[in-house]
């Protein structure tokens, strides 16, 4: 007897608890609004990823209720320009970073490891940064004691030189992210 009252009170839960989940589900969708708009790619700098001229979906407000993760492709508001500027996420908040050094001759070049591995883009080419570059990401890199800080992402683009992101202005602030970068 004992064990049917405790298979219906258990089978009464999973009931509740499936009855409840698309008023959850609303509740969720009400209080995180996305708004979903589609662009075109302008520029190069996310190639092969993202092809120019190709439409992409931005999802506006997606980080309101999800995580920024390693890999996602962000969109955010940089000075100076109209359109929002898509990159690459390579360091989370709390993440270890720092440059090393190579030389090959008189050339002097840096790589970016982030958590003792070397950042590569999506064709396993390192990046690798010039001199004024590294000055950028070094300096972050000293100040932060070589831990990215909380509310604070390393963004790259897929050019192993560098592009419009961290090697050019250092870590995106969480605040300045429009949203999520999707094909449509």
């Amino acid at each position: 007897m004992l064990s049917v009252i405790f298979f219906f009170l258990f089978a009464m839960t999973l009931t509740s608890a499936r009855a409840a989940e698309p008023a959850f589900a609303d509740a969720l969708a009400y209080d995180c609004p996305i708004r979903k708009e589609i662009k075109k790619v302008r520029g190069a700098s996310l190639y092969p990823l993202l092809k120019p001229g190709r439409p992409i979906a931005l999802q506006e407000g997606y980080y309101k209720c999800h995580m920024v993760q390693r890999g996602d492709i962000v969109a955010f508001r940089y000075s100076g320009s109209d359109e929002p500027v898509i990159k690459v996420v390579r360091g989370l908040p709390g993440d270890t970073f720092w440059l090393v050094r190579s030389r090959r001759g008189r050339r002097e070049t840096w790589k970016i490891v982030i958590n003792g591995r070397v950042a590569h883009n999506s064709r396993r080419a390192p990046f690798t940064l010039d001199s004024r570059r590294s000055r950028i990401l070094g300096l972050y890199a000293r100040a932060s004691k070589g831990v990215v800080p909380r509310g604070a992402y390393i963004v790259l683009g897929e050019m192993p030189r560098g592009a419009l992101d961290s090697t050019e202005f250092g870590f995106l602030p969480e605040g300045e992210i429009i949203g999520r970068v999707s094909r449509p």
